[in-house]
């Protein structure tokens, strides 16, 4: 079922369209959900807030439904993306030694992470060899299996609203690519506030509508996706955290690495003869595993800290 909601942001009703929804309006499901199988510039309607410039899906499915659908989530295609991921998250690591003031050895102690949306523990693994004491949770029940059973995380199964956090007991929080998946973003936001330390950090990484690759290919932009229930940017970033007691004072564009036969299966889901000719041509070239250096698609991560 579809409900109209109201900004996620600010609450306010007042809103235009912006682009069409290209799925049907039905339940989401697992698939739509995981990085590996969600189809790309597929959405639900997106509109944009009068009040404070957010982006976001309504109608959209009802937050029982998605909440369902992310504890059945088992993205299991998306564990050959590893290595890409390891490959990304050294940047992102080394700009929160900048902004948590550890710069340092990898390796040498820094403080307490939490890891908001951990997925299968690609992250906390890279943060606990760079020197971090790491913990997370996930919505997924599978995903959480995989980071405990694997690489012996301290996770938990639950979403922000359902977790217990320690007040003021962490030194840094990241979200990475969690937020525009959320429902109820400020008061998600408020709550990890609570759980930073004076002078804590909280990361987070996302896409942006109105960067140039967004701006080009419009309704087509790939992070249009069944799963993406909002769209942010750097100024609607800086507000959200504003709203939760913290102020944004780092931006930078995201570097990201992925897998050529990764890159190619999402080729193929908008363009299936021209992937499926390229895929060929990797699987020939023995080159499916390679990875490559991706820029230019209008991700961003933010930093804020708390005062």
């Amino acid at each position: 079922m579809h409900v109209e909601v109201p900004c996620p942001l600010c609450g306010s009703e007042r809103r235009r369209s912006v682009y069409r929804a290209t799925r049907p309006q039905r339940d989401l499901t697992p698939d739509e959900l995981g990085c590996a199988t969600s189809p790309m510039a597929t959405s639900d309607a997106v509109v944009r807030c009068v009040e404070c410039g957010l982006y976001y899906t309504s109608p959209r499915p009802d937050d029982a439904g998605i909440r369902e659908a992310y504890a059945q989530l088992a993205d299991r295609e998306f564990l050959d993306e590893r290595r890409a991921r390891e490959l990304t998250y050294g940047r992102q690591l080394e700009a929160l030694d900048r902004v948590a003031g550890r710069v340092g050895a990898p390796g040498a102690p820094r403080g307490r992470l939490l890891d908001a949306g951990c997925a299968m523990g690609f992250f906390m693994e890279e943060a606990r060899a760079w020197g971090w004491s790491v913990e997370g949770y996930d919505p997924s029940r599978w995903a959480v299996q995989h980071a405990s059973g694997e690489y012996d995380l301290k996770v938990t199964v639950g979403t922000t609203d359902s977790v217990t956090l320690e007040p003021a007991a962490y030194d840094v929080i990241t979200a990475w690519d969690v937020v525009e998946h959320l429902l109820k973003p400020v008061e998600d936001f408020k709550k990890l506030a609570g759980a930073l330390k004076p002078g804590g950090v909280l990361a987070i990484s996302t896409h942006s509508l109105h960067s140039f690759a967004a701006r080009i290919l419009r309704s087509k932009y790939p992070f249009l996706m069944p799963m993406h229930t909002m769209h942010f940017t750097p100024q609607t970033t800086a507000l959200l955290f504003e709203k939760a007691g913290l102020k944004q004072v780092k931006v930078q564009p995201h570097h990201r690495y992925i897998r050529v036969g990764y890159g190619l299966s999402k080729l193929s889901q908008r363009l299936p003869r021209t992937g499926a000719v390229c895929r060929g041509i990797a699987r020939l070239l023995h080159i499916e595993d390679w990875h490559v250096f991706v820029t230019g698609l209008g991700i961003f991560d933010a930093f804020a800290v708390k005062g």
